[in-house]
């Protein structure tokens, strides 16, 4: 789907819906694409100006291949943006939470994310499910979760209010100093393993962690 317009904008309006192809160029993105629903994707690259989230209710899109998109507005707690395998993200205007603690970023397995994750307002969450993310920006949400085998690299900053769940074998690697504040680094899964539930956190260049609760 190609657009030579300023002004082209594509909607998903009520779940399940999918793109086969392409949508736009890194020369002529779209202005928009809007969200709403359950279960909708694009399965090519995507090129667009602002990604919008409905306000209203929860909704996901997922995006099967790589995807420039300047500014990314999650508007309910439940948005939800999925990345699966050995993918990119490019967003230089950010993800952004809306009114706070608002959207889902979701990491499968080796995605690349170049951008400010909770720019402006904070997001509610970062699921990361697989090994090899990496996210290089600033990063603020109320809730970094590492599920077991997962791995994400921060080459940024992990703002001071942002917590971290560890369910038992994850990973999580910072390169900035890192203070949870009222915030914790806590794990959900006691005895994991038939042993103490425990992730892994590598702080890298004479880094400190400090938290303000949590295990």
């Amino acid at each position: 789907v190609q657009t030579n317009s300023a002004d082209t904008i594509l909607a998903f309006t009520a779940g399940t819906g999918r793109v086969a192809g392409n949508v736009g160029t890194v020369a002529n993105p779209f202005a928009e694409i809007t969200v709403a629903g359950a279960g909708n994707s694009i399965a090519g690259t995507t090129n667009a100006t602002v990604l919008n989230f409905a306000a209203g209710a929860a909704s996901d899109l997922t995006l099967r291949d790589n995807a420039i998109i300047n500014a990314v507005a999650f508007k309910h707690a439940g948005s939800e943006l999925k990345l699966i395998a050995d993918k990119t993200l490019t967003a230089a205007g950010g993800l952004d939470g809306a009114a706070g603690n608002q959207g889902i970023l979701t990491l499968a397995v080796g995605n690349t994310v170049t951008a400010n994750i909770g720019a402006g307002h904070r997001v509610a969450t970062i699921n990361v499910v697989g090994a090899g993310n990496s996210i290089t920006g600033t990063v603020a949400a109320a809730n970094v979760a590492v599920a077991d085998g997962g791995a994400l690299t921060i080459s940024g900053v992990l703002a001071p209010a942002s917590a971290v769940t560890f369910a038992n074998e994850g990973i999580l690697t910072l390169s900035s100093a890192y203070a949870t504040g009222a915030g914790a680094i806590t794990n959900t899964t006691a005895n994991g393993g038939g042993g103490v539930g425990h992730g892994t956190i590598i702080v890298n260049n004479d880094l400190t962690v400090t938290t303000g609760g949590g295990n």
